[in-house]
């Protein structure tokens, strides 16, 4: 749930059971996407990416 005006976000991942390599590539990719500076760099740094409508 982003707040674009204090360039913060929220992020919930339902992950159920899972264990093994599949909870270690999520919980890498969560790590990344806590790293970047602002809301805008994930963009910048994959400009391929697409928004998700969230409705």
């Amino acid at each position: 749930m982003p707040r674009v005006a204090d360039g913060r976000g929220l992020v919930k991942v339902a992950a159920g059971s899972r264990e093994g390599p599949f909870l270690d590539a999520l919980i890498e990719v969560l790590r990344e996407v806590g790293s970047l500076p602002d809301l805008a760099a994930p963009h910048a740094k994959h400009p391929d990416l697409q928004p998700v409508p969230l409705t």
